[in-house]
């Protein structure tokens, strides 16, 4: 009986002794694993590049994405459901200077940003070089390795077709030619009823027709105006989730009634292009800056509801519209990725969601084209 016990025991022990080790080898596998789990894993980006980095937002902060290194000059923040779209680029050389033009797209509504830089063993002249797209010239700051300046392919410019580039320099001038595509803009059948556009009845109300008119007096003032450059070398996605509800240029064909008593009017239909891009986004949902600028308008205006519009100098704007929540002042200088305010329905929607544009010289591009420009300080 006593060994019959003494066996029992041993196994007993030995049970035990499998049992503690399994316990210990389980926890060094949870703290290693914990330990490997504290670091940030950064996916690689599928685009080559040289040298890439990656700065990502504090933890839990809205976000648009993680800014990296698509190109060696830009870092450029983009959701997991936006891919990069690289640039192309045209270089043109003469006259000691060279020129290199990119663009997502050499077409129409697009915007193309220039690098000019003087070639070695050139005599620097007294001025600087004037670059012109079609005649108009186009506004350049200068940098320690050159000018930089962001011109417009208009989305009305006669495509598909030859445009002329001119560099003056030293008291020369050289011509070029730019290849502009033709883009195929949306033509939507449906007619579409919102209220802020499509009821004439409100529009044309005194206290409605004096508060458009405020808005439209500002919006004039703000955007005529030429300010300092304040672009730097990193760009954001708008939104934290890329999904168009609306394209860039989209033909919209809008319904215009009149309230008489309690009837509704019929009026003739009416067409606009839609100069900027509808984003999905629910009530509340974040609104980043796309790019660093100064705030000149962040209120609210009768057609753009919350409204913001960003200054990024020489002429460069981007817009934020149809916002419940404006989280900036005018005024305030903002950077790119910045959260400047929160989604929603105001002024003519008839929906949550972001519309956001990008104009140039007055001219109306699609805003993704910024984020794929290779701008540099």
């Amino acid at each position: 009986m006593q060994a019959l016990m003494q066996s029992i025991n041993a196994k007993h022990s030995f049970k035990q002794l499998i049992l503690n080790r399994l316990l210990i080898v389980s926890l060094i596998l949870i703290c290693v694993t914990s330990m490997h789990a504290e670091k940030p894993v950064v996916a690689r980006s599928p685009q080559p590049v040289a040298a890439r980095s990656a700065t990502a937002a504090p933890a839990g902060a809205p976000s648009p994405g993680t800014f990296r290194r698509y190109s060696p000059t830009t870092e450029t923040a983009l959701p997991a459901s936006y891919p990069y779209i690289a640039p192309q680029k045209m270089r043109f050389s003469g006259n000691g200077l060279q020129i290199d033009l990119f663009a997502k797209h050499f077409s129409q509504g697009e915007p193309v940003y220039i690098e000019v830089i003087r070639l070695p063993g050139r005599e620097a002249a007294a001025e600087a070089p004037v670059v012109s797209f079609e005649g108009k010239p186009i506004r350049m700051n200068q940098f320690s390795w050159g000018w930089r300046g962001m011109f417009a392919l208009a989305p009305t410019v006669a495509a598909p077709a030859w445009k002329k580039i001119s560099a003056t320099y030293g008291g020369k001038t050289e011509d070029y030619k730019l290849f502009v595509q033709k883009t195929n803009f949306p033509v939507f059948r449906t007619v579409m009823t919102i209220p802020a556009l499509s009821n004439q009845s409100e529009i044309t109300k005194p206290d409605n027709t004096a508060f458009i008119q405020r808005c439209h007096e500002k919006k004039q003032l703000v955007f005529a105006r030429i300010s300092q450059d304040t672009l730097s070398n990193r760009v954001a996605f708008p939104r934290d989730m890329y999904r168009v509800t609306s394209p860039f240029n989209a033909k919209r064909i809008y319904e215009r009634f009149q309230v008489q008593g309690k009837k509704k009017v019929a009026l003739p239909s009416q067409f606009h292009f839609h100069n900027g891009l509808d984003m999905y986004a629910r009530w509340g949902d974040p609104i980043f800056a796309m790019a660093d600028g100064v705030a000149v308008i962040a209120e609210n205006m009768f057609y753009e509801g919350g409204f913001t519009a960003l200054d990024h100098g020489n002429g460069i704007f981007t817009l934020y519209m149809h916002q419940t929540k404006l989280l900036i002042k005018e005024g305030q200088l903002v950077r790119a990725g910045d959260l400047i305010g929160q989604a929603g329905a105001t002024g003519a929607a008839n929906g949550s969601h972001l519309h956001v544009s990008l104009f140039v010289g007055g001219v109306p591009l699609d805003p993704m084209g910024l984020l794929s420009l290779p701008i540099r300080n």
